[in-house]
């Protein structure tokens, strides 16, 4: 074999390996997901004063519920309890101090209301955005979180938390923490959830001190069941 039929062989080996080589590094792409839920287009109640249309229905089966939380500790799964209707948002009725906890509702955006505990009014007026898993599986949480802090210095930083209420089991866990500044935006995204049928993904914001009030609004929700 002379020396040009040699090059030409080691070249055509030298391509075929490295080609060899590179398919078998290839990431695998991501699966797409399955299923992609978003706030619902109408979230509004159906009766003055009563629970209906929260939680709101999808495809048949309870998925979002806006609720207060009360007594004020988020970590007790049965402090979560839905807020009736009252014409204009959901607004509870008991345990309350100068209109919150209440939510707002327009087209695939939910608004809550929240105050933080006052002199003479003790415990933090809080609510929840919920997701309910239609089924079993992975779900990852995407969405953008505006927050106005009307009462209170506006610097001080308050907390949004992620939280899963396993309802077999009646507790809840910690999924993520994220710090809420008022006036600007926070993403959240690539927060995965291990969901059992009927699990919760609770959206709590809670603040870190007295006298301190505030809207938290949620766009853009995308829940992924991969």
């Amino acid at each position: 074999m002379n020396m040009m039929k040699l090059a030409t062989v080691v070249s055509v080996a030298a391509v075929g390996l490295c080609g060899t080589l590179r398919a078998e590094d290839a990431a695998t792409p991501a699966a797409a997901p399955s299923k992609v839920y978003t706030l619902p287009d109408d979230f509004e109640g159906t009766a003055m004063d009563k629970t209906d249309g929260n939680p709101a229905i999808v495809d048949g089966k309870a998925m979002w519920r806006i609720d207060q939380i009360w007594p004020d500790d988020p970590m007790v799964a049965k402090n979560y309890i839905p807020m009736p209707w009252d014409g204009k948002g959901w607004n509870a009725k008991e345990n309350t101090h100068g209109g919150q906890p209440e939510a707002g509702v327009g087209e695939q955006r939910v608004t809550l209301g929240i105050r933080a505990a006052w002199s003479g009014q003790p415990g933090n007026k809080i609510a929840a955005l919920v997701f309910i898993a239609p089924s079993a599986g992975k779900y990852t949480v995407a969405a953008k979180v505006n927050s106005d802090l009307w009462a209170g210095d506006k610097a001080t930083p308050f907390d949004l938390r992620l939280l899963k209420i396993d309802k077999k089991a009646g507790t809840v866990s910690k999924v993520k923490k994220v710090e809420l500044v008022s006036g600007k935006a926070r993403d959240l995204a690539d927060i995965v959830v291990e969901l059992a049928e009927g699990d919760e993904i609770a959206f709590v914001p809670t603040f870190p001190a007295m006298h301190m009030a505030a809207s938290v609004s949620f766009t853009d929700v995308k829940i992924a069941k991969q």
